[in-house]
């Protein structure tokens, strides 16, 4: 029963860790333009769905077509998004990266690459009993964490 309390506190303090390093903090990806998370995510959504309009990448991103457009504003102010009309369809807004949003989107790859290379290492030296306990227990907290409405379906 100790080893359970253990357990949830350091849930807490993981929890706690992503809120705190994803709401407010701002990384510069090599740019010179320090981005909060869910401009370099925003961007990463434009460089990996190419040709989806504005309205497809708003529900992709699980936000509201009114926050796109504020986003994707602050991005072409930031040199990091083109807006264009696609050559057939004049009515609809679609979005491309600069080459410096390229830049950031690639530094931002780099940066996740190195953080999930350290825990593929560690789960490569578990049996694969421990890799699924440590599965099942993952699926188990989302699970736990969407019935209960913390977070929307859709950025999962």
């Amino acid at each position: 029963m100790e080893n359970n309390f253990a357990i949830i506190e350091k849930l807490n303090s993981f929890f706690y860790l992503m809120c705190k390093n994803s709401a407010r903090s701002k990384r510069d990806y090599n740019i010179g333009i320090p981005l909060h998370r869910s401009e370099i995510h925003t961007l990463e959504c434009i460089e990996n769905h190419k040709e989806c309009n504005a309205s497809t990448l708003s529900k992709i991103l699980g936000i509201t077509n009114g926050a796109l457009n504020q986003m994707t504003t602050k991005l072409i102010q930031k040199g990091l998004v083109e807006q264009y009309q696609h050559p057939v369809n004049h009515k609809e807004v679609f979005y491309k990266l600069t080459l410096l949003g390229k830049t950031a989107n690639e530094e931002h790859a780099k940066h996740h690459a190195a953080i999930y290379s350290n825990i593929i290492s560690y789960i490569e030296q578990l049996d694969p009993g421990q890799q699924t306990a440590i599965d099942d227990f993952l699926d188990y907290i989302i699970t736990s964490i969407r019935d209960d409405c913390w977070i929307n379906e859709t950025q999962i």
